[in-house]
């Protein structure tokens, strides 16, 4: 697979690679296991990533006038010839084909798969950020995360190591909306974690604002592809955050959905070359998504892992699964974002 041009290098400027320290921990702070940061031949690591910044090296790599803003989608449909997306605006805009990138609430599912239901994992995340200096006795490149009963709490560095991103998750019995910007009770966050490792206390203690959301994910569906309209990333297979996987997984998406078109000549029709897109890519997401439900309960300790020392087992035996999805990655970058 070739490389695009300047990815990896913006990668190295913007994010900051995991060291070996990093790892799973219990609630008072002592060590269950390491935290798996790199590949077998410790080629690929892990980055922490602000989000912006992710979007901004991928802005960077497109001609300014093929990125279009303020233009949403609400609709999608695919005839013999051309792709057509309907904006709400009302305009038509026609393509050659569509690809739909746009997210768990996708457009573009509903017209691949049709519709289907949200499902509430009933657990919120609360999220913000703390500068470095704030944090004098944290490294600026390691990953923790934190088990207890009923509620993990994992952080991370990111932008060359000047922030330290946090989440705490906790049980939430309502069904509610998804959100990236609902302001949060910092009381609350405080409370719930209470008595754990005091490095999750002084954290805390250094912030005046946070943000949730809910939790969500959809069942895997059977297509990916319908005519020249075909799914990648969130809209094809939206996953909990709790293997950090949606980002790199978008990601394999897009470069395997472009070595298909760079083998183009070998399909016969368009709807051919996105089948072997779906064939190359289908069975790893829909592993990891699913997986990645099973280990947010781990991190709970909820349900069949909620006896510690057995929830402990589990993820030390977790390894061997992440290192099959590091070993397998389709020659890219694992990326946590903010």
């Amino acid at each position: 697979m070739a490389e695009v041009p300047g990815l990896l290098e913006a990668v190295d400027r913007y994010g900051v690679r995991y060291g070996n320290e990093s790892a799973y921990r219990r609630a008072d702070g002592s060590k269950v296991a390491p935290l798996l940061i790199a590949d077998s031949e410790g080629k690929f690591g892990s980055y922490g990533m602000h989000r912006a910044d992710v979007l901004h090296i991928f802005a960077q790599l497109l001609p300014a006038e093929q990125i279009r803003t303020a233009s949403r989608c609400v609709a999608v449909t695919s005839c013999v010839d051309a792709a057509q997306i309907l904006t709400e605006d009302g305009r038509k805009h026609y393509f050659d084909v569509v690809i739909g990138a746009d997210g768990i609430h996708s457009v573009a599912r509903q017209f691949v798969a049709g519709p289907d239901v949200v499902q509430h994992s009933g657990v919120i995340a609360y999220r913000g950020l703390v500068p470095m200096e704030l944090l004098p006795n944290w490294s600026d490149n390691t990953s923790d995360l934190w088990m207890g009963e009923g509620k993990h709490f994992l952080t991370y560095p990111v932008r060359s190591g000047q922030l330290m991103n946090y989440v705490g998750f906790v049980p939430s019995g309502m069904d509610l909306p998804e959100s990236w910007s609902a302001p949060g009770d910092v009381d609350q966050l405080r409370q719930a974690f209470q008595g754990w490792d005091p490095r999750i206390s002084h954290l805390l203690s250094q912030i005046d604002s946070t943000f949730w959301w809910s939790l969500n994910d959809r069942e895997p569906i059977d297509t990916w592809v319908r005519g020249r309209v075909v799914l990648m990333g969130d809209a094809a297979h939206p996953m909990l955050p709790h293997l950090g996987q949606g980002a790199n997984q978008a990601i394999e998406d897009a470069f395997a959905l472009r070595d298909c078109f760079i083998r183009r000549d070998e399909f016969s029709t368009i709807s051919e070359l996105f089948e072997e897109y779906q064939r190359l890519r289908m069975p790893r997401a829909t592993r990891i998504q699913q997986e990645a439900r099973t280990t947010g309960n781990r991190f709970d300790t909820r349900g069949e892992f909620a006896d510690p020392q057995q929830r402990d087992s589990d993820i030390t035996n977790l390894l061997a699964f992440r290192r099959w999805i590091f070993d397998n990655h389709n020659e890219t970058e694992h990326i946590s974002t903010v």
